[in-house]
């Protein structure tokens, strides 16, 4: 078995999950992107306040630099204006959520959600590049990181017009990439799979809803045997698979439309 294993579709595919009772978070909870939670007390959060509040990001550009911060009213759009990221309320919800969506699509699409399983619903919340280089959505005495990365060089938050968002220093090494963390949908370039040295998995899992993106019953996994296939389970109960991957042929045992040749080059 392979200590690394993923697949990489090319860029025809594209898949979104969506199906459906939500706990609110308790308040004054951190909770990071490795799930660690943490109470915070009010002075920390004072403390970290006094520095946010220095300039908010230029109209139409593709990057959040450090200290700055964009508002519910604010967006920023990958240099190619494939892609736009920002606050968004999902249909009649009216909690704020930071998000990635299609640009060039009239019909709101999102393709990514930071804070999922964490909303805001005052709308004077913010996503900002702290200056400890971290990536946070903030309001008041509440606070998510996004991010759990400290770094001593300049940092930012670039939108790529393959939709990752990527944190980087002032060497342009990436820091963080949101395609490591993805949400619902698989966008080219994104992996599927697991890389057991690292300690990372690359899977999907649906909202609840239409209007909650928190995560949902429904999931998509490689398989961590190594057989190759890919798994949509409900909950632990399998409910489809993919069969196992043929290089050769480039297609998955079980899907029969895969055989009439449509790949293209």
């Amino acid at each position: 078995m392979n200590v690394e294993d993923h697949i990489q579709w090319p860029k025809m595919f594209f898949c979104t999950f969506l199906t459906v009772p939500y706990n609110f978070p308790e308040r004054y909870i951190r909770r990071e992107n490795s799930g660690k939670e943490t109470l915070t007390e009010s002075p920390g959060l004072r403390s970290a306040t006094a520095c946010f509040h220095l300039e908010f990001a230029d109209a139409f550009t593709d990057t959040i630099s450090q200290g700055q911060s964009i508002t519910t009213s604010q967006t920023i759009i990958s240099a190619g204006g494939e892609f736009e990221l920002g606050f968004f309320s999902p249909g009649n919800s009216t909690k704020y959520y930071v998000g990635i969506w299609y640009k060039k699509i009239s019909e709101p699409t999102i393709v990514w959600v930071a804070n999922r399983d964490y909303p805001f619903t005052n709308p004077s919340v913010v996503l900002t590049v702290r200056t400890d280089g971290s990536l946070e959505v903030w309001e008041g005495k509440i606070s998510y990181r996004v991010t759990n990365i400290s770094s001593n060089s300049k940092t930012s938050a670039t939108l790529l017009d393959s939709g990752n968002l990527v944190l980087r220093n002032d060497n342009s090494s990436i820091l963080w990439q949101s395609f490591d963390y993805p949400s619902d949908t698989f966008l080219p370039g994104m992996k599927l799979g697991y890389d057991k040295r690292a300690g990372k998995t690359w899977s999907l899992v649906s909202w609840k809803s239409a209007e909650d993106p928190s995560p949902g019953v429904f999931s998509l996994k490689y398989d961590p045997k190594g057989t190759g296939q890919i798994f949509i389970l409900q909950g632990s109960t399998m409910y489809w698979a993919s069969g196992t991957w043929d290089r050769d042929g480039q297609v998955f045992s079980l899907i029969r439309e895969m055989r009439l040749n449509y790949m293209a080059d």
